[in-house]
């Protein structure tokens, strides 16, 4: 059949058609097929750090080091632990030491909202020396049972059993005095509140439900805690009322 220019026009048209669509298909299919292939598995967490001035924030994976800085390219190490809580930093490359981390025991105080940790952290890179805080708030206030000696100031009466008990899942219980109490916190980098606390309504004697009176309407208040280095817990509220606990 003649090539006519009507008949060579539609298979132009048909030959640009397959060429769109093959590549189309090819940029569809290329980065899913990249991304499934690359994509490394870290591990777990095993431990966070974070500081300020300038903002930092390093993340302990089972299989490596990630270290970010504001305005900064991300750095990746391999890492070996060198004593309990001291880390020798890898490039990952040449595998030469290129830093350290070291984290230490002791009640850290964040420089910028006052939230406490657990630990304190002292990573250097280079000549860069970065200090912060380490592990989870949570770690301070879970677990045990805090025994409550203190409202609005005053020591509570010996003869008035106050408690309260935090879990790693965000739920809180205790005892306000007379009757059980349950509810949830909500803790951000910022603050630590109380919500949607309830009791049972058993009555108790006149000092019991003055007491439970006090302590209730300051667990609802809370907007942060604070942790002494003797292991004294403060429930602190917005108008700065204390509850004062410690581990019982």
């Amino acid at each position: 059949m003649a090539n006519t220019p009507g008949n060579v026009h539609n298979h132009n048209l048909k030959a640009l058609f397959l060429l769109a669509s093959g590549l189309a298909l090819s940029a569809c299919s290329s980065p899913t097929e990249t991304t499934a292939c690359c994509v490394e598995d870290t591990g777990e967490i095993l431990l966070e750090a974070r500081g300020n001035e300038p903002f930092w924030n390093l993340i302990l994976y089972e299989t490596r080091v990630e270290l970010n800085r504001m305005s900064e390219e991300q750095l990746q190490f391999a890492w070996q632990e060198r004593a309990v809580g001291e880390y020798n930093l890898f490039s990952e490359n040449a595998g030469e030491i290129v830093g350290t981390a070291k984290i230490i025991e002791e009640v850290c105080r964040d420089t910028m909202t006052g939230m406490p940790y657990p630990k304190r952290a002292e990573v250097t890179v280079g000549e860069q020396q970065l200090s912060g805080c380490a592990g989870s708030p949570i770690e301070l206030l879970a677990g045990p049972e805090w025994r409550i000696t203190h409202v609005q100031g005053e020591a509570i009466a010996e003869s008035v059993a106050v408690s309260i008990n935090f879990g790693e899942n965000g739920e809180v219980y205790g005892n306000s005095g007379c009757n059980r109490f349950v509810g949830e916190y909500v803790l951000t980098g910022e603050n630590f509140q109380l919500h949607q606390l309830a009791s049972t309504r058993m009555a108790c004697s006149e000092i019991q439900m003055a007491t439970e009176n006090q302590v209730l309407e300051a667990l609802s208040d809370v907007v942060r805690f604070d942790i002494e280095t003797d292991n004294v817990l403060e429930l602190i509220t917005s108008s700065g009322t204390r509850l004062r606990s410690v581990l019982n």
